[in-house]
């Protein structure tokens, strides 16, 4: 027959052991200080693998969306309209793998790429999803006086704006 208390552990020690039961004090005023909150876990492991995570979403956006640009070909039925499906369809996500050390060249190779393919007569690809994630990236990681959407606008300009 086993001795140990019910539900409980056979290696605990059981209340009336005389062992005494030490429990430490809780500071709540300074617990919510030192925890980390959940936006800050976030940023803390974007930071430590953001780069990997890019690489692995521009590689599911190769398989899903660029595989599947390449398979509908292009509209016009054209060489040149083809080879800028194929070009657009491949190198939009190989653009996003790097959206975050370099955002705006990133956007750049994205929108041009989409410009181009939209230029040889060809219509909407699934690959241009990416241009909306291009535009959030530089909105997002780019340095604020690199992008003129990125930083606030001069109060000259815009005498309404919070914080003129």
């Amino acid at each position: 027959m086993s001795t140990a208390p019910p539900g409980g552990d056979q290696h605990a020690a059981p209340p009336s052991s005389g062992q005494p039961l030490v429990v430490a004090p809780v500071d709540h005023q300074n617990a919510a200080a030192l925890a980390p909150t959940t936006m800050e876990s976030v940023d803390a492991w974007l930071a430590r693998r953001g780069q990997t995570l890019d690489i692995v979403l521009a590689s599911l956006a190769l398989l899903v969306l660029g595989l599947s640009g390449v398979a509908l070909g292009s509209a016009s039925g054209s060489r040149i309209a083809d080879a800028t499906v194929v070009l657009a369809s491949l190198g939009m996500p190989v653009a996003m793998a790097v959206r975050r050390r370099w955002p705006v060249g990133s956007a750049v190779a994205v929108n041009a790429l989409a410009l181009l393919h939209f230029a040889a007569g060809d219509t909407l690809l699934p690959v241009d999803l990416l241009i909306y994630g291009s535009v959030y990236s530089t909105t997002v990681h780019a340095p604020a006086g690199r992008v003129g959407s990125a930083s606030p606008p001069r109060c000259s300009a815009a005498p309404w704006w919070p914080d003129c």
